[in-house]
């Protein structure tokens, strides 16, 4: 049962990830759906993309799905998700 306590998950996307706008069309996503998730994509030096993100479990799991495909260019091998205790608030999400 999903609930609207905010959460913090950590998303790590492998495969051919970087390079395709990745990072830019996660922002996109969270952006054109209107989703309240606050945290940061970047790029990790092995290939993968991770996405820290806190927002509503239901939101998050939006994202989730997104992330199994992302954009057109990328080919998505393996998604892992992780749940994070919330150490610090985000202002907004940005690309790093």
């Amino acid at each position: 049962m999903a609930t609207s306590v905010a959460q913090q998950w950590q998303i790590l996307i492998y495969g051919h990830v970087q390079g395709v706008y990745f990072r830019a069309s996660v922002k996109k996503f969270i952006q054109e759906e209107k989703l309240s998730i606050l945290g940061f994509v970047r790029n990790h030096n092995d290939g993968s993309v991770e996405v820290c993100a806190q927002g509503k479990e239901e939101e998050l799991e939006r994202l989730l799905l997104y992330c199994q495909h992302g954009p057109r260019a990328a080919r998505v091998e393996r998604v892992e998700h992780h749940p994070q205790s919330i150490l610090s608030s985000f202002t907004k999400f940005e690309i790093i």
